[in-house]
């Protein structure tokens, strides 16, 4: 193994982007609480 015992404190951060494509039924169907049962609507 590395030791990291004197390596320098770094501020690290990241940013995620997604694109979540629905068909129109999927959408009308969640509006109208027509999904399958035990579903997360």
């Amino acid at each position: 193994m590395i030791n990291i015992t004197n390596k320098i404190k770094t501020h690290r951060s990241a940013i995620a982007q997604a694109i979540v494509k629905v068909k129109k039924e999927t959408i009308d169907a969640i509006y109208n609480k027509k999904g399958p049962e035990g579903g997360c609507v």
